[in-house]
């Protein structure tokens, strides 16, 4: 005879992967376009690894039950420890619906599996809560969660009421020992994910398409969340140790030939020569704004403003974001320095204090301004910019309230015509210098009421993309007839890209090829650069058109005067090398995944040796990780 907690466990064990299943389907109607083209072979593979996933996170679930409900039986024949040993089982299986349904808008929204980065939001929860009141499947999802995992737990509870201990006896008394001893070698097996002995199911193992939103449907994100919460303990909460950080230095100051000198900043060279030119620099950040969107990739093209500027200014064909994330472009952007891993750079106990290049214009008695559509205390971004050199901020509180249109504050036209008045202000009282990070192109996308006429495409993306777009045309117009506007340099690159396209290569570039632009008719002539430049060039970039002498103790470079030939981008808990011809990524286990480009990205002469590659990147990270863990401070 078999045990009625047996029966119990092994329903509770088809429930459960029956609803996860469910959720998985769920999670391919939200993301059909991506799969639309791939075989049905393929999605039905893509299941069964879904299954195999699954099945790991079902079993360490009831494992424990099990093993207290069979000590229970031979043992210790209690009601009592019958009724309470499957409180486990009642624990998880909320959270595991939870973090389902949450992973259902993130997978949406980034094409990849909720990992430990979901924690970066919890310092922000008014935040998170007012974007989903905004925007409508979030917001309905949030509140059903609580009525969801409550109806979703009921069959288990209801099933547990028959679950109640019975003596075996006889032969079933030893078949069940040995059923027991066989059920305990499944489980174990079950949580391994894998017979092999050398290692136990990996996020890789799921990864057998060339299209990533395929792969990451066969993920279960309690998987990814949990697997990355656990390195995280291992890796996030310590200091990278690829080497020391006077190793990192040696190597850093030998790839830039970069000689040190006595009282400076051991990172420190100098950029711009000869006088310090009369003009002002506004950089513009755009919220998601790909290169894909662009005439680079899309015919015919959602960018027309950003395409004339292209052909009006010099262009960086080969731009890359540094991360995937806001923070991370912020950070790299304006401070000059890679994003370690899945660290949130801004996010700090003890804010460092960056010798970077506002603070240096603050010395130089250039006005400098931070502009964004929505809280200023979003992401630390406030104390952090103005712990920095960032004099003035320009935040939602700022702004008509009546502007303020979801939890990402004013449209970005709103902003960036709020910014006029300002910036001619201070162009009266000398020279300036404004960063401007824009909102509209992320969710909850909303088109002003008075502009939905304009932006009516049945593509609520295009709607959103083209009005980010028009903005910046409109504020260039607007600037153009103010006497500042004929002697500013403009700026524009994203602070990120987004998932456009169904093939795997697509998918990762376009979430990081960017564009860049410099844009001051009469002071810079049209150019075309092809090399490749990471946002960490920007602000030297500026800098050396500025003119003057400026310090750069930073890991970028002046991408007119030193051209990159290779770039590296981060994917939360991965590191992307990125050269003519091949993208290879590496995990902080030091797993490589690697892809082919059809045809070289750009121009190239020189052959590397991966492995030098890997050693200047993992020193760059081990810089940035010492100085935003250690604060040391480059004078």
């Amino acid at each position: 005879m078999t045990p009625r907690y047996a029966r119990f466990l092994a329903q509770s064990y088809a429930y459960l992967i029956a609803l996860l299943t469910l959720s998985r389907v769920i999670s391919t109607c939200m993301v059909w376009e991506n799969l639309a083209q791939e075989s049905w072979r393929d999605l039905a593979y893509a299941f069964f690894m879904g299954w195999r996933f699954d099945n790991v996170l079902v079993c360490a679930i009831i494992a424990i039950p099990f093993l207290l409900l069979t000590l229970n039986q031979f043992f210790l024949k209690s009601n009592r420890v019958q009724k309470f040993a499957c409180w486990p089982l009642f624990i998880l299986t909320p959270i595991v619906i939870l973090l389902q349904m949450i992973d259902l808008a993130y997978y949406d929204h980034f094409g990849i599996r909720i990992t430990v980065i979901l924690f970066n939001w919890l310092d922000d929860m008014s935040f998170v809560v007012s974007m989903a009141k905004d925007e409508p499947l979030w917001f309905f999802g949030g509140l059903a969660i609580p009525l969801v995992a409550w109806l979703m737990l009921w069959p288990l509870r209801r099933w547990n009421e028959n679950n109640f201990w019975h003596p075996i006896v006889g032969k079933s008394y030893g078949a069940w020992i040995f059923s027991s001893l066989l059920i305990v070698g499944l489980l174990f097996l079950g949580i391994r994910g894998r017979a092999a002995i050398k290692s136990p199911i990996r996020e890789g193992t799921a990864y057998f398409s060339q299209n990533p939103t395929l792969n990451n449907l066969a993920l279960n994100p309690c998987f990814t969340f949990f697997s990355s919460w656990i390195r995280s303990k291992k890796y996030k909460e310590k200091p990278l140790k690829f080497m020391s950080a006077d190793a990192a230095l040696k190597q850093i100051q030998s790839h830039y030939s970069i000689t040190p000198q006595s009282g400076r900043s051991p990172l420190s060279r100098t950029i711009g020569v000869g006088p310090m030119k009369d003009w002002n620099v506004v950089l513009v950040i755009m919220e998601g704004m790909s290169a894909h969107y662009t005439s680079y990739r899309k015919s015919p093209s959602w960018t027309p403003v950003l395409d004339r500027l292209m052909q009006e200014g010099i262009e960086f064909k080969q731009a890359y974001s540094a991360g995937m994330h806001t923070f991370n472009g912020v950070w790299s952007t304006l401070f000059s320095f890679p994003s370690p891993y899945t660290t949130h750079p801004l996010k700090r106990d003890v804010i460092p204090v960056l010798n970077a290049f506002s603070s240096q214009m603050v010395e130089k008695k250039i006005q400098t301004f931070f502009f964004t559509t929505h809280d200023d205390q979003f992401d630390n971004m406030a104390g952090f910019v103005r712990q920095n050199g960032f004099q003035n901020i320009i935040h939602q509180g700022d702004y008509p309230a009546d502007r303020v249109m979801s939890i990402l504050g004013v449209p970005d036209h709103d902003m960036l015509q709020f910014s006029l008045p300002r910036l001619t202000q201070a162009d009266a009282q000398g020279r300036f210098f404004a960063a401007m990070l824009t909102g509209s192109n992320h969710k909850p996308h909303i088109i002003p009421p008075e502009l939905k006429s304009v932006f009516n495409s049945p593509d609520e993306k295009e709607n959103i993309v083209r009005y980010s777009d028009w903005a910046l045309g409109d504020f260039l117009e607007r600037a153009q007839k103010e006497p500042w506007g004929k002697r500013t340099l403009f700026a524009f690159i994203a602070d990120h890209g987004q998932g456009v396209g169904t093939e795997r290569l697509d998918q990762i570039m376009s979430y990081h090829h960017v564009p860049f632009i410099v844009w001051a008719p009469g002071i810079v002539k049209p150019q075309s650069i092809t090399a490749p430049v990471m946002q960490v060039d920007v602000m030297p970039t500026l800098m050396g058109l500025l003119g003057g002498e400026w310090t750069n103790n930073t890991l970028g470079n002046d991408a007119l005067k030193k051209a990159r030939d290779w770039v590296y981008v981060g994917r939360d808990e991965t590191t992307c090398l990125i050269t003519a011809s091949q993208l290879d990524c590496e995990t902080q286990d030091r797993t490589h995944t690697f892809h082919q480009f059809k045809a070289p990205f750009w121009p190239t002469t020189q052959t590397y040796n991966q492995a030098d590659l890997w050693n200047i990147v993992h020193a760059e990270l081990q810089m940035s990780d010492s100085v935003l863990r250690e604060h040391r401070r480059f004078p």
